[in-house]
């Protein structure tokens, strides 16, 4: 399962055979004004192919890949075309819904490097009840790694469609935290400068 660190996820369950790190935890921003912040530094770098390698029997990382570009792709998309429309209204904060990301389309987004880079800490804030501005941290080799999101037609199984009788919330353990550089050549592209997303694998 992927999902960008915004809270919205796709559903499917793959399993990370990362060993906890014993390096010192990473500081992260504090920014408060942020939805969230995930540390920039690229000290834990993943080479997906030998990644792929490695785990080559396991069912859940077939088309690791694939999938994964197939969940970035919609999301810069979005950014080159508010980039190129400012005023364009997106049915979803962050996702360009009316991009195909199908197997031939997927080639319009390079991951630099063919790699990922792997972070400790997810730091949430939200604003609570009364008002004030709160922050949760998410770490992925502890046991507080669980997280609870509202239910979207985005995070939920495709032969399914939300109403009354399915739940309103998914639930789902964070196995690692993740950002790629990644960089959009197709239709309506802004320009060719590299862009940060990050993604959770859940």
């Amino acid at each position: 399962m992927f999902g960008t660190s915004d809270s919205y996820l796709t559903q499917s369950k793959i399993h990370d055979s990362f060993r906890a790190t014993k390096d010192p935890l990473e500081p992260v921003p504090n920014v408060p004004e942020e939805r969230y912040n995930v540390r920039k530094s690229q000290h834990r770098p993943i080479d997906l192919a030998n990644f792929i390698r490695k785990n080559s029997g396991d069912p859940a990382l077939q088309e690791f890949t694939l999938r994964l570009k197939r969940h970035l792709l919609p999301r810069i998309r979005a950014m080159h075309v508010l980039a190129s429309e400012p005023s364009a209204l997106q049915p979803l904060e962050g996702l360009d819904a009316s991009y195909d990301a199908s197997e031939a389309t997927v080639n319009h987004l390079l991951i630099r490097s063919n790699r990922i880079y792997q972070h400790h800490i997810l730091q949430v804030n939200y604003t609570t009840y009364n008002v004030r501005r709160r922050q949760d941290i998410f770490n992925p080799t502890t046991d507080h790694r669980d997280i609870m999101m509202l239910a979207t037609p985005e995070n939920t199984d495709e032969s399914e469609t939300i109403h009354q009788h399915h739940h309103r919330f998914c639930y789902a353990r964070i196995i690692s935290i993740y950002h790629a550089n990644i960089q959009y050549i197709g239709p309506g592209c802004s320009s060719y400068l590299l862009c940060q997303l990050d993604f959770l694998h859940v």
